[in-house]
């Protein structure tokens, strides 16, 4: 089984995630809103499960790891559908002038415009290649990926000496989500390199993070995207919510169903037999 210490740096990046929200979402819980809290809760919930599923596969709780797994196809719906009202939520932001989002608010849209659908795509194909556990590993492990830019980039603002921000002064803000992006690349194309015969999933999400640096400086100098953002901004966040819910759920629907079970499998091959 591949990566036997993976379910300690997920853990670390629990902890991480904890210290680069502290100011801005764990100091103020009280006062933040309901998207907030359900996208830190689904997203931590995600984070934990993988961990947990680690750990059950390297410890032999075969029996824990394959609950867990079929506990996934509930739990991804919620985690997408969280991530999804995040979005919205900065893109209300971004089209009311609230100061952070104002500035970057369409500019992180076009980060999540990769990320969402990235997430979705490494979930569907760690459940499309469950049986073969070095690809199934490394695409379950690479939906976190998408996760790098807005953790890290906050710990960069507020403890790297030379990144640190001081607000008014946002000019920073750009190098850091870059930075954390370019350090998520670079560690997907280091795992890819370590094993060339299963580096697919780490290429696919070096790609994709490739394509967030791109699109994140330059998205929003096409005239009609800051328009299309707003355009999402005025759809009701519950209706977003349930929208976010249903493309998970079939995400998981498709990806589970990909695959023929054994017991039809088995089917099928004593009917070959008998003919």
């Amino acid at each position: 089984m591949p990566y036997r210490q993976a379910h300690f740096y997920l853990l670390l990046l629990i902890a991480l995630t904890g210290l680069a929200f502290w100011p801005i979402y764990f100091a103020v819980l009280p006062k933040a809103s309901i998207a907030v809290h359900i996208h830190s809760f689904t997203a931590t919930l995600w984070i934990t499960l993988l961990a947990f599923q680690s750990w059950t596969i390297h410890r032999q709780r075969t029996d824990w790891h394959r609950a867990v797994g079929m506990a996934s196809l509930a739990v991804f719906p919620l985690f997408f559908a969280g991530s999804v009202l995040i979005v919205h939520t900065m893109s209300l932001n971004f089209a009311t002038g609230d100061f952070f989002d104002s500035r970057f608010g369409s500019r992180f849209a076009a980060i999540d415009a990769v990320a969402i659908p990235g997430i979705a795509v490494m979930f569907w194909s760690g459940l499309r290649w469950r049986r073969k556990v070095h690809l199934h590993a490394r695409y379950m492990l690479a939906t976190v990926f998408f996760l790098f830019a807005p953790i890290f980039s906050r710990l960069f603002m507020r403890y790297v000496p030379g990144l640190q921000l001081a607000p008014p002064d946002l000019s920073r803000v750009p190098l850091n989500v870059e930075l954390a992006s370019l350090c998520a690349l670079f560690l997907a194309l280091g795992l890819a390199w370590r094993h060339p015969k299963h580096a697919r999933p780490w290429l696919i999400t070096a790609a994709l993070l490739g394509v967030q640096m791109v699109l994140f400086p330059t998205l929003r100098a096409f005239g009609p995207w800051d328009a299309l953002v707003r355009s999402f901004a005025a759809i009701p966040a519950a209706l977003v919510f349930g929208a976010g819910l249903v493309g998970g759920a079939l995400v998981s629907w498709h990806g589970w169903n990909s695959i023929p079970s054994r017991r039809a499998r088995s089917g099928e091959a004593m009917g070959a037999a008998d003919a």
